[in-house]
C-alpha cells in the first residue's frame, strides 16, 4: 500500500515538480527575450547594411557625376551609354535612368527599362522590389548652376539580403547555440541543485519510520548552504524533537501504568478493608443484638437473684423477724 502510494506520488512529482515548473517558466521568458533581442539585432543588421549600400551608391554617383554632367551638357549619348554600361556592371547597380529637364527619358538600362512609368518623386523609395536613388545633374557655367537632367540609380532589395543574410544567419545560429547551451546548463544545474535534492528529500521523508525516530535522519547530500540545507536541518531537528517527545510519552505511559497498578492495588486493598469493615460492622450489630437479647433477661435474673439474696441476708432484722415467725433458721437457708 505504501509503495503504491510512493509510486503515485513520484509520478505526480515528475509532472508537477517545482524544478520543472521553474525551468519551463524561466526558459520561456528567456526564449521570448532572446527572440525579441535577435529580432532587434536582425533589424539593426538590415538597417546598417542598407545604410552601407546607400553610402556606396552615393560614392558610385560621386565617381561618375562629373562625367555624366559633361556628357549631358554636350548631349553625347554614346559616351553616356558607355558610362551607364560601366556602372550597370557594378554589383549594387541594377538599373539606371537618365532624364532631361522635362522628365523625358534620355537613357534607360537594366531594370529601369521595365519601370519607365514608375513615379520618381522620392529621393529614396521602394517599388517592384528595388530602391531608387534620384539625383539631379548640374553644371557650373558663368557662375550659374544649370540643371542638366536627373540620374536615377536602381538597386534591388536582393543586394541588401545578399549582404545581410550571412550576418542574419550568424545571429540566428549564435542565438540558437546560446539558447541550447543555456538550456543544457540550466537543466543540469536545476537537476543537480534543486530537482535531485528535492526528490531525495521526498523519498527519505516517505521512508521515515515513526516507530524508531531516534535513528532517522534526512540527508539530501547537499554540500552548499542554502534553503534546501536549512529545510533538511529543520526537518532533522523536528525528527529529534519528535523522538524526544515519543521517549517522554513512552516514559509517561510507563509511569501511568505504574500509577494505575498502584491505584488498582490501593483500590483492591480499600475494597478488602471495606469488606472487612462491613463484616465487622455486621458482626458488631449481631453481637450487640445478641448481647441485648441476653443482657435483658440476664439483668432481670441478676436483679431477681439480688432481691432473693437480699431477702435471705441474715444480717437484716426484717429477714430474721420473718424467719422466726415462720420458724425457719436463716443460717441453714443461706447455707443451702
Amino acid at each position: 500500500m505504501k509503495s503504491s502510494y510512493m509510486h503515485r506520488q513520484g509520478k505526480c512529482m515528475q509532472h508537477s515538480a517545482i524544478s520543472k515548473q521553474l525551468f519551463t517558466r524561466v526558459f520561456s521568458v528567456y526564449l521570448v527575450t532572446a527572440v525579441i533581442i535577435t529580432s532587434f539585432q536582425i533589424t539593426d543588421e538590415y538597417n546598417h547594411t542598407e545604410e552601407s549600400i546607400n553610402h556606396e551608391i552615393l560614392n558610385i554617383y560621386e565617381t561618375f557625376k562629373l562625367a555624366i554632367s559633361a556628357d549631358l551638357w554636350t548631349y553625347d549619348i554614346d559616351s553616356l551609354n558607355s558610362i551607364v554600361q560601366g556602372m550597370i556592371k557594378l554589383d549594387l547597380v541594377n538599373g539606371i535612368e537618365i532624364l532631361d529637364t522635362d522628365g523625358e527619358i534620355i537613357l534607360s538600362m537594366g531594370i529601369a527599362s521595365q519601370q519607365e512609368n514608375q513615379s520618381r518623386n522620392q529621393v529614396l523609395s521602394s517599388a517592384s522590389g528595388k530602391h531608387s536613388y534620384k539625383m539631379d545633374q548640374y553644371i557650373e557655367k558663368t557662375k550659374q548652376r544649370l540643371l542638366l537632367g536627373t540620374l536615377i540609380i536602381y538597386s534591388k532589395y536582393e543586394n541588401i539580403f545578399n549582404r545581410v543574410k550571412y550576418g542574419i544567419l550568424l545571429i540566428v545560429i549564435s542565438a540558437l547555440l546560446k539558447t541550447s547551451c543555456l538550456w543544457l546548463i540550466f537543466s543540469f544545474f536545476i537537476k543537480k541543485y534543486l530537482a535531485s535534492p528535492l526528490l531525495r528529500f521526498s523519498e527519505q521523508v516517505n521512508q521515515v519510520n515513526f516507530d524508531n525516530l531516534g535513528e532517522q535522519k534526512i540527508d539530501i547530500k547537499s554540500m552548499d548552504i542554502n534553503e534546501l540545507s536549512f529545510l533538511q536541518d529543520n526537518f532533522n531537528h523536528l525528527l529529534n524533537k519528535l523522538s524526544d517527545a515519543s521517549t517522554r510519552l513512552d516514559q509517561l505511559n510507563l509511569d501511568l501504568e505504574d500509577k494505575v497498578e498502584q491505584r488498582t492495588s490501593e483500590l483492591n486493598n480499600s475494597i478488602k478493608d471495606l469488606t472487612e469493615s462491613k463484616k465487622m460492622n455486621a458482626l458488631s450489630i449481631l453481637v450487640n443484638g445478641m448481647a441485648h437479647e441476653i443482657n435483658n433477661p440476664l439483668g432481670a435474673i441478676i436483679h431477681s437473684v439480688q432481691n432473693v439474696k437480699r431477702r435471705l441476708n441474715p444480717a437484716l432484722n426484717r429477714n430474721i423477724q420473718v424467719a422466726k415467725s415462720i420458724d425457719i433458721d436463716m443460717d441453714q437457708v443461706c447455707a443451702y
